[in-house]
């Protein structure tokens, strides 16, 4: 018989997560204070463009776009910080024993030229702290993150604007007669 198999079950997620968590904190015991701060500032500076753009009043009578843009804000600027946060294996963790940064962090980019190249373009010395980055690990440096931000982006958008459909749906659901006064914004 031919079983559906799910790559990612809830425990293994939850144990990637924590592994990770204690990676960043092993190389940074602030690292929850600095996920709290980086929070706060992306849903406050993106509540204020909110308020900016659409009034007090915009705010709550467009509260599922707003609810959307603040999400989107939270989600993409948590997800890039916690990707680009620096991790150590912790003493006597077997779950991370024997790997390092660069294998904890993503294991498709260790084939070949993307395993050596720095994950900033100005680091004076790889992470052995002796070998030197070359110019051409430099400049791919610069283009390394590209897929891990592109990630960030679809992931943040879809938390964000996937929530914006529940409560629109939700709100049709319980307000049938509500219109909503979103004016269309032309973007081109």
């Amino acid at each position: 018989t031919t079983s559906l198999r799910i790559p990612y079950s809830i425990s293994s997620m939850s144990k990637s997560i924590g592994v990770g968590y204690r990676a960043r904190v092993a190389a940074d015991p602030n690292f929850l204070v600095k996920s709290v701060l980086e929070v706060a500032l992306a849903a406050g500076t993106q509540m204020m463009a909110e308020v900016s753009r659409r009034g007090a009043k915009g705010c709550v009578t467009e509260i599922d776009f707003v609810v959307a843009g603040v999400l989107t804000a939270i989600a993409g600027k948590y997800y890039s910080s916690w990707r680009v946060a620096p991790t150590v294996t912790p003493e006597g963790d077997d779950d991370l024993a024997g790997t390092t940064a660069a294998q904890q962090g993503s294991k498709q980019n260790d084939i070949g030229f993307w395993s050596k190249v720095p994950t900033n373009a100005f680091q004076p010395y790889h992470l052995d702290g002796k070998t030197r980055p070359t110019v051409a690990e430099r400049f791919g440096a610069l283009f390394a993150p590209i897929p891990t931000l592109f990630r960030a982006g679809v992931i943040a958008s879809a938390i964000g604007y996937g929530m914006t459909s529940l409560l629109i749906s939700l709100r049709t659901l319980l307000v049938p007669d509500y219109i909503s006064p979103t004016v269309n914004v032309n973007i081109v």
